[in-house]
């Protein structure tokens, strides 16, 4: 008699306990995980009265009041990547986006390291789901764990931690 597919969930994020999975941006989804397939999330929505820079402290303190009272040991935060084929990258970093997406980025690292994470990861979307659109991805998440998020960056915080497992190569039969 085979492993059910609960147990083979159960054991493939059990390794997920106590990591934190970061979509950062304008609206950061965060996903922290406590050895099930359901994380508890958040989402941090900057307001449109914050300007690119001016947002920055509006995000720092809006995370460490995320992260206050959680025992977080590992993170993942999705890194800035820049295609040369890609309209979107093209036109972000022209705007400047991308390098205030690179100091997004960089304050969560400091704030998760100032709090004594040692293993924080940073990945670029790429080294995690591939060419994957929003859409799969958010089909491959709902496949994995039933659940349909109202936000992509939500969605896409949960599915780095799934990324990190066996299931999100939809492994589990």
């Amino acid at each position: 008699m085979g492993i059910n597919k609960e147990t083979k969930i159960a054991r493939s994020v059990l390794a997920l306990s106590g990591t934190i999975t970061i979509d950062p941006g304008r609206n950061t989804g965060i996903a922290i995980w406590y050895g099930n397939k359901y994380p508890e999330i958040f989402e941090i929505s900057t307001p449109k009265k914050y300007t690119s820079t001016s947002m920055l402290p509006y995000l720092q303190e809006a995370f460490i009041d995320i992260i206050r009272g959680h025992k977080i040991e590992k993170a993942i935060i999705e890194g800035v990547d820049y295609r040369e084929n890609s309209l979107l990258s093209k036109m972000s970093s022209s705007q400047g986006y991308l390098s205030v997406l690179s100091y997004v980025v960089g304050i969560y690292h400091s704030i998760l390291s100032a709090n004594l994470v040692k293993d924080i990861k940073i990945l670029i979307a790429q080294e995690w789901k591939g060419n994957l659109t929003k859409e799969a991805t958010a089909e491959r998440v709902r496949l994995i764990n039933g659940l349909t998020y109202s936000s992509s960056h939500v969605t896409d915080a949960v599915a780095i931690g799934l990324s990190q497992t066996e299931l999100w190569y939809l492994g589990v039969k």
